[in-house]
């Protein structure tokens, strides 16, 4: 039995995490009489304390590094200008040019009187994002048909304007693609009316559980407190340095600094000092690591929140009370270690998928270069998937890294869904459901502050498009961050039912009567137990 073999599993690594069966200690509210909880309640120990100590390591040679740099920087970094460095008197003195020359347009000056349209655009987006939420819990179907319908009629109404100006052949192309799209989507029919479902079903957790909106905002803002010093600390360590003259230098004119083909040149240049490369590597690397850390702990505090609200006793909402409390302190106290790791991973994954793009975009070609650095991003792709299983899985069970990692490949290779009924089309509906809400409301503020700037004429209108812009903008940030989390719970979600399928159980049946529905690669035989109730058997591992 799966059960079993987990109880092994656990055993065998030292771990707690065992399935809980019966009644059990007040505050084990996923217990329930003759049922298995899935979730671990129990003690959890310390793991992967390697990484703890790695990660704090590398966290404090950074800000002593950066404090470094702050004490020694170069005080004359930003009062030197373009005449002083082009004195090569000038160049044994520290100093750099760093002042911008030219007087403020009309335009800048008009911008920056209209900061409170602005800061009402970008406010109101976070209100959007509650809308946005909002709609798809209540809504899911109408959210699903307005994003299908804008696909298409947004590439018609461009055809109908192009047909109208006299243009065609581009009007034909727009409408081809346009109906490309419509068939597409009617083809995907099933799939998409099964999209709201699972969405629907989706958000009935965020519904239950709403303080997990707040403390993701309280993350990002907690996350911004530590990003930005680390930032600063960056910028400043670029001011640790002298002026030295320029090595292209050949001959002087006069006051004129030419090189060996008598071309003017700056005659000084900023040289950094032999420490800063170093530590700015090392920076950019535990900044990097650093956000990948409050994402995985952002994953692991909503994959707890939500398996213990899966696995609670059916109807029970006082059972996973404290939930997200208990989940955050489990993700910064016993598996902080596994949280490094997992971040480590996720950083490594995105330093080699920049250096691949880079690749790809520099040797356009060669196309030996662009097939391996192709091969080397659909690999971190698989990596990336398989690191956020992991992490909901320890995040349910306790284990640490190394062994969820390994649980959860096991599992998704036996109840692996449907990419496109579960991986592609939830996704694609909520981006472009966020593209369609931050466009109205970039709108929006357009016309409010074309309103308000009007008697302004050109100007007025400028600086509305810029305000349209930056609403547009802020909107679109707000509502990937709920994307996130949606996308989230819908993963978390799935593999609670992953999980409920390899105990032969059925916890949520809503939620098991829309996954039934979606394609899958192994099907276990379903039972009908003489209550009427429904359990699987285990599908064999491929």
């Amino acid at each position: 039995m799966a059960q079993d073999e987990q109880t092994r599993q656990g055993d065998a690594d030292g771990d707690d995490y065992k399935p809980l069966m019966g009644e059990t200690k007040l505050g084990d509210g996923c217990a329930v009489p003759g049922q298995v909880s899935l979730y671990n309640h129990g003690t959890r120990r310390y793991r992967d304390g390697l990484w703890t100590f790695v990660f704090l390591l590398c966290f404090g040679l950074s800000v002593a590094g950066g404090i470094y740099g702050i004490v020694h920087r170069n005080p004359n970094y930003y009062k030197y200008d373009k005449d002083y460095v082009g004195d090569m008197k000038h160049c044994p003195l520290k100093g750099e040019r760093m002042l911008m020359e030219g007087d403020e347009d009309d335009l800048g000056k008009m911008i920056a009187s209209t900061w409170w349209l602005i800061l009402g655009g970008v406010a109101g987006s976070f209100f959007m994002g509650l809308a946005y939420i909002t709609l798809f819990r209540k809504h899911a179907q109408f959210m699903v048909n307005l994003t299908v319908n804008f696909q298409i009629a947004l590439p018609a109404l461009v055809g109908v304007g192009l047909l109208f100006s006299g243009a065609a052949l581009p009007a034909l192309a727009m409408f081809l693609i346009a109906s490309l799209f419509a068939f597409v989507f009617y083809m995907f029919k099933a799939q998409l009316e099964l999209c709201s479902k699972l969405l629907t079903v989706t958000s009935s957790s965020l519904r239950d559980n709403p303080s997990i909106i707040v403390f993701v905002v309280l993350l990002k803002l907690a996350l911004l407190v530590v990003s930005i010093p680390l930032l600063v600390m960056l910028a400043v360590s670029f001011q640790n340095g002298t002026l030295v003259r320029n090595p292209a230098f050949d001959t002087g004119k006069g006051s004129t600094c030419l090189d060996d083909k008598g071309e003017p040149l700056t005659c000084c240049v900023f040289e950094n000092d032999p420490w800063v490369l170093p530590y700015v590597l090392l920076g950019a690397a535990v900044l990097l690591w650093t956000v990948k850390l409050g994402f995985e702990i952002r994953l692991f505090t909503i994959a707890g929140c939500i398996s213990q609200w899966y696995f609670a006793p059916y109807g029970d909402v006082l059972a996973t009370k404290g939930s997200l409390v208990c989940s955050f302190q489990q993700a910064v106290g016993p598996q902080f270690g596994s949280l490094c790791l997992g971040s480590l991973i996720l950083t490594v994954v995105q330093v080699v998928q920049q250096f691949a793009e880079q690749v790809r975009n520099g040797n356009s070609g060669n196309f030996f270069s662009y097939l391996l650095s192709s091969v080397a991003s659909c690999i971190m792709e698989i990596v990336k998937f398989f690191t956020r299983f992991a992490t909901i899985r320890l995040a349910i069970t306790g284990e640490s890294f190394c062994t969820a990692a390994r649980d959860a490949y096991d599992m998704l290779t036996r109840n692996l869904m449907s990419a496109y009924s579960v991986w592609w089309i939830p996704p694609m509906v909520l981006r472009m459901a966020a593209f369609v809400t931050s466009a109205i409301w970039g709108i929006l503020c357009f016309l409010i502050s074309w309103g308000v700037l009007a008697p302004e004429k050109g100007d007025g209108l400028s600086a509305a498009v810029v305000v349209g812009v930056i609403s547009f903008v802020s909107s679109m940030v707000v509502l990937a961050f709920f994307i996130t989390i949606m996308i989230n719970i819908v993963e978390v979600v799935y593999f609670c039912y992953a999980m409920d399928k390899d105990a032969c159980t059925v916890t949520h049946p809503e939620i098991h009567e829309v996954y039934m529905l979606i394609p899958q690669k192994n099907v276990g035989a379903t039972v009908e137990q003489p209550g009427g109730n429904v359990s699987y058997g285990a599908p064999q591992a491929f």
